[in-house]
């Protein structure tokens, strides 16, 4: 007998009921983005009843917290809207990721932590805001360009470029 094959919507309720070790990270992005047909970490986070909270948070970018069964990610509303979306994408990371760890974004967008949770957030965030569209596109140009183009940290497209070799 053939394995069956899961559904995106059936992949999701596996990544996050076992986290992620059940798939690799472009898979879990890739799942998501196809159920839920964007990769707008706020569209994706309000599909997926993670409530997002924006307040003043003084230093800190954001934080991801389950409260009584509850996700929430919290964002800093002092920062900028293109920051206020890489907070939530790598937000949204722990929140299906690491949904039993509350996770904290202190880095000031450097992306030189070494725990391997939050490695595993920025690599989600990578991938999420990082779309195979966009590798095309701008296939050619620089990592300093294209983070210039597309607000998004040079750390961030380092990172996707990493993984996938193809800039």
């Amino acid at each position: 007998m053939g394995r069956k094959r899961l559904s995106d919507c059936d992949k999701i309720k596996l990544i996050e009921s076992k986290g992620a070790k059940s798939m690799n990270i472009p898979s879990i992005v890739k799942a998501l983005t196809n159920e839920f047909n964007t990769n707008d970490p706020f569209q994706l986070a309000a599909s997926l009843g993670v409530k997002v909270l924006k307040l003043p948070l003084g230093n800190l970018k954001g934080f991801y917290k389950c409260i009584e069964q509850i996700k929430f990610i919290f964002i800093n509303s002092n920062l900028k809207d293109d920051e206020q979306k890489i907070v939530c994408a790598h937000e949204l990371g722990h929140a299906i990721m690491h949904s039993k760890v509350n996770c904290c974004f202190l880095h000031n967008f450097t992306f030189q932590c070494t725990s391997k949770i939050e490695i595993e957030a920025n690599r989600f965030c990578a991938y999420l805001l990082i779309t195979d569209e966009m590798i095309k596109d701008y296939e050619g140009l620089t990592y300093s360009q294209i983070s210039q183009a597309t607000y998004i940290p040079l750390k961030i497209v380092e990172l996707r470029q990493a993984q996938e070799k193809m800039f």
